[in-house]
């Protein structure tokens, strides 16, 4: 199978992991790539790893640019991307070996512009080489999105293989360090490109200490606010196959975060600025059909901390741990 395979990179001091990763990209059984480390101003031995490995196998390739943040790597990468197909990995994470070759097969049996598949978060370095690997392979329809299993084609860049055409001009936001994924996806998912969809584990989120996955639940109001940035950016009027998802996941936030926050110094001034957005869109939350009766239960708990609190409960008992911690905090 021809074409050239684009694998983006970006690096920040990963020295305790960027050789796993690079073993992990060179063990790919499709072998057309290059795999592109963006090393954004890294001050550990990040560099030497990268540049000893390119010197061994020239599908490696090795750029530093000044530290800007993951969005500017990332676009950084695109730029000096040679590839038909574009895919984006964590410097930390891995994915199967045979990864890109099940992304690129899907998208050429569909004729899609995007393949997008599961994902795992694994707390070791530990390679999934299991032969088997269910590749139930369909055309995605967007308005799917909603349902838990597939919201990952959303949330992140990374589980999925891009034609570079899909992506044209749109790159990431480097003024938002967390959430840049988001604003991203929907404006390639608002271009109402073609998406398949393989259903296997084929991207491992590796969960170490420090990393942006871990940044909880400090990092929610910046996710709330990429969301919110989407809704600026998109003209949803013409594309309302994404709209529930994404009306829904404003209010989930809103409910989310106002839990995490109940209680702290600033709590009224960022439960104002909650409510604002809330109330802005609440209208057009009650108007979205296609959520059903979900919109209702969205609308009852953004208008009832504690309805949504109970609800919480009842779904997560280990939630009454935090709550009876938060409720001690208070009373300090």
């Amino acid at each position: 199978m021809s074409g050239l395979v684009s694998i983006i990179i970006p690096v920040y001091n990963l020295e305790k992991y960027i050789q796993f990763n690079i073993d992990n990209m060179l063990s790919q059984t499709y072998e057309n790539l290059e795999v592109i480390y963006v090393d954004d101003g890294s001050v550990d031995s990040s560099a030497q790893i990268i540049k000893s490995a390119a010197e061994k196998d020239s599908r490696i390739k090795y750029y530093y640019k000044e530290n800007g943040g993951v969005s500017s790597a990332r676009n950084f990468g695109i730029e000096k991307a040679n590839g038909e197909y574009i895919m984006f990995v964590d410097g930390d994470d891995f994915i199967h070996k045979k990864a890109v070759d099940l992304y690129l097969t899907s998208i050429k049996n569909n004729g899609t512009d995007i393949a997008f598949s599961l994902a795992e978060e694994v707390n070791s370095l530990e390679y999934k080489d299991e032969e088997y690997v269910n590749t139930a392979d369909t055309v995605f329809d967007a308005g799917l999105l909603t349902e838990k299993k597939y919201q990952m084609l959303a949330v992140s860049v990374c589980v999925k293989m891009f034609k570079k055409s899909a992506i044209g001009n749109e790159r990431f936001m480097s003024e938002f360090k967390i959430g840049e994924d988001r604003i991203f996806m929907a404006k390639i998912l608002a271009k109402k490109v073609k998406i398949s969809f393989v259903d296997a584990v084929l991207y491992y989120y590796y969960q170490r200490d420090g990393s942006a996955m871990h940044k909880k639940p400090e990092s929610n109001k910046f996710v709330l606010a990429s969301i919110e940035k989407i809704f600026d950016e998109i003209d949803f009027e013409s594309c309302k196959d994404i709209y529930p998802y994404y009306i829904s996941e404003l209010y989930k936030f809103i409910c989310y975060e106002r839990t995490l926050i109940y209680g702290i110094s600033e709590y009224k001034n960022t439960l104002k600025h909650y409510k604002k957005i809330g109330k802005k869109y609440f209208s057009r939350l009650l108007g979205c059909k296609q959520l059903g009766k979900k919109r209702f239960v969205y609308a009852a708990f953004f208008l009832s901390r504690v309805l949504y609190e109970k609800y919480r409960l009842m779904k997560d008992p280990t939630m009454k741990d935090f709550y009876n911690q938060r409720k001690q905090n208070n009373n300090q």
